[in-house]
């Protein structure tokens, strides 16, 4: 499930960084629970959507996967096709991608290709990766 911090239409104005925003938004990240599948493509897919969108913030806490058709599990998605989709949407934008993955990962080598995606992401995007605790 995508789970956006505010909604925005094209057409619309962005969300500026205030101190209310970013208070907002610091809120809003600690009340977020996993749910069991990370579907990074199609959140990637829906912030591209809105021409205006020159900054995109991601987080994630697991690999890239999505609910597979039969409801009973997670499959996985290639991040290698994720980051050929995100060349094509960004290659005439420009916007910069910043992501965010748990620090608890780094230790973790089952997690080291979530946390070269991330990595990639970000830097083929303009963007930094950034682990949290």
């Amino acid at each position: 499930m995508i789970k956006p911090w505010r909604s925005i239409r094209r057409g619309s104005p962005l969300h500026r960084a205030t101190a209310a925003n970013k208070a907002d938004a610091i809120t809003w990240v600690s009340a977020l629970k996993a749910d069991g599948a990370t579907h990074t493509d199609d959140a990637l897919e829906k912030a591209f959507e809105v021409l205006e969108v020159n900054t995109i913030v991601l987080l994630s806490d697991g690999a890239p996967a999505r609910i597979n058709q039969q409801q009973t599990g997670v499959d996985p998605i290639d991040p290698e096709e994720i980051l050929q989709k995100v060349a094509g949407w960004n290659r005439l934008r420009g916007a910069k991608i910043y992501t965010f993955c748990f620090e608890v990962f780094k230790n973790n080598p089952a997690e080291q290709p979530l946390l070269d995606f991330m990595q990639k992401l970000a830097e083929q995007n303009g963007g930094k990766m950034t682990l949290i605790r």
